[in-house]
C-alpha cells in the first residue's frame, strides 16, 4: 500500500490500555495492551496502531462481546451476564441492542395464518407505557416486538402489510382488551378473533374473589372464626370444583379441625346466597369452557339474572354477552391460546 507521506511516519510512544478478556478458571482476566502510536512529521498528525483483539476506542475484547451476544439466547438476567463477563449491566444492554438492531428484519412481506398478541412492560426508554409483541401461534416464533401498544400506533404498523396478506390471517388470539377487539376486526377481516382462555377465567375469578372480600369484611368486628376462615381459605374458593370434590382431609388452622376443601367451600357459601350463586356460575362457565361445550356455556351465560350474582360478576357477564362471537371462537379453536406468548413475556421480565 502506498502512503501519502511515506517516510515521514515515525514512532511516537505507546499507549497502554487494560482490555477485559474472558474469565480464566473463574478469575477475572485482563490484558495490558501497549498500542504503538505514530506521528507524521509532514502534517504533525498522530494515530494509534489497530489490533484484532478489540474494536477501536473500546476496552472490552471481541471475545467478551461475542459471549455476551451468545448468552442472550439463554434465560439469564443482564446482571448475571455482566457478573460472568466482568462488565456492567448497561454494557451488556448496549452490546445486545447494537447486535439486535444490526440483525433485525421487518416482517412486512408476509404474516402467518395464526397470530397471538399480547402487551408487556418493557424498558423505560420506549415511547409507550406498555410494549407489544406478536408471534406465530403455530410455531411460537416471535414475529416482532413494538415499542407502543396504542391502537393508533398498531394500526399504522399493520397497515403496512397489504390487504391481501392480512386477509389470509385465519385466527388472532388476544386478551380481553376492548380496543384490540375493534382494531383487529378491521385489520384482519377474515380472521376469527379469539379470547385467551386464561384471561376469561381470570376475569371471573377476580370478581368472585372481590365479593369474597366484601363478605369477609362483614365479619371483621364480630366474634367467631368466620372472618379468619374467609381470609385464609380464599384459594380454595377459586379452585376448580373437580379438585375440591375429591380432596382429602387436611388439618385447617382456621377451623382447628380436619376438613376437606369441599367442606370449607360449602361453609363459606352457606354464609351468603349471592356468593353461592356467583360461585356456581363461575364454576359452571369454567367447566363448560374446559369441556369446549358452547351450547351449555352460552345458555348458562344468558340465563343469569342480575340480582342473583354480585355486581362484579354481573359486569363480566354483560361483557361476555357483548362478545359472544369471540367466546365461541375460543371454544371452537381450543388449540390456540396465549400460553406461549405469556411464557416469552416471563422470560423478557427475567432478562430485564
Amino acid at each position: 500500500m502506498e502512503l501519502k507521506n511515506e517516510g515521514q511516519i515515525h514512532k511516537h510512544g505507546k499507549r497502554v490500555s487494560r482490555i477485559t478478556l474472558l474469565k480464566t478458571q473463574g478469575y477475572n482476566t485482563y490484558l495490558n495492551l501497549a498500542k504503538q502510536r505514530f506521528k507524521c512529521l509532514e502534517c504533525n498528525g498522530t494515530f494509534t496502531a489497530k489490533t484484532s483483539i478489540v474494536d477501536e476506542s473500546c476496552f472490552i475484547s471481541r471475545c467478551v462481546t461475542q459471549k455476551v451476544i451468545e448468552e442472550a439466547t439463554k434465560v439469564k438476567t443482564e446482571i448475571d451476564t455482566a457478573e460472568d463477563n466482568c462488565i456492567s449491566p448497561s454494557t451488556v444492554s448496549r452490546i445486545r441492542t447494537k447486535a439486535a438492531n444490526s440483525l433485525r428484519i421487518k416482517p412486512f412481506n408476509c404474516l402467518p395464518e395464526h397470530i397471538a398478541m399480547d402487551e408487556f412492560k418493557s424498558v423505560k426508554n420506549v415511547t409507550g407505557s406498555m410494549s407489544f409483541i406478536f408471534i406465530d401461534n403455530d410455531t411460537h416464533d416471535v414475529i416482532d416486538i413494538l415499542e407502543n401498544r396504542t391502537t393508533r400506533f398498531l394500526r399504522a404498523y399493520f397497515e403496512r402489510f397489504d390487504l391481501k396478506n392480512r386477509q389470509q390471517v385465519k385466527t388472532v388470539t388476544i386478551d380481553m382488551y376492548e380496543p384490540y377487539v375493534r382494531l383487529f376486526r378491521d385489520l384482519f377481516p377474515n380472521a376469527a378473533i379469539i379470547f385467551d382462555r386464561f384471561h376469561i377465567v381470570q376475569h371471573l375469578n377476580r370478581e368472585l374473589n372481590k365479593y369474597r372480600v366484601q363478605v369477609m369484611n362483614e365479619y371483621r368486628n364480630k366474634k367467631g372464626p368466620d372472618y379468619t376462615i374467609f381470609k385464609n381459605n380464599w384459594k380454595v374458593l377459586l379452585m376448580d370444583t373437580s379438585k375440591t370434590i375429591f380432596s382429602k382431609y387436611r388439618w385447617n388452622k382456621s377451623f382447628k379441625a380436619y376438613k376437606r376443601s369441599s367442606d370449607i367451600v360449602e361453609f363459606m357459601l352457606s354464609k351468603d346466597d349471592i356468593l353461592r350463586h356467583s360461585y356456581e356460575l363461575v364454576q359452571g362457565l369454567r367447566k363448560d369452557l374446559r369441556l369446549c361445550n358452547w351450547p351449555k356455556f352460552i345458555n348458562r351465560l344468558n340465563s343469569v339474572s342480575k340480582k342473583s350474582v354480585s355486581k362484579g360478576v354481573w359486569k363480566v357477564v354483560k361483557y361476555y354477552r357483548k362478545h359472544q362471537r369471540m367466546l365461541r371462537n375460543t371454544i371452537y379453536y381450543p388449540a390456540f391460546n396465549n400460553g406461549a406468548i405469556e411464557g416469552i413475556n416471563n422470560k423478557i421480565k427475567l432478562i430485564k
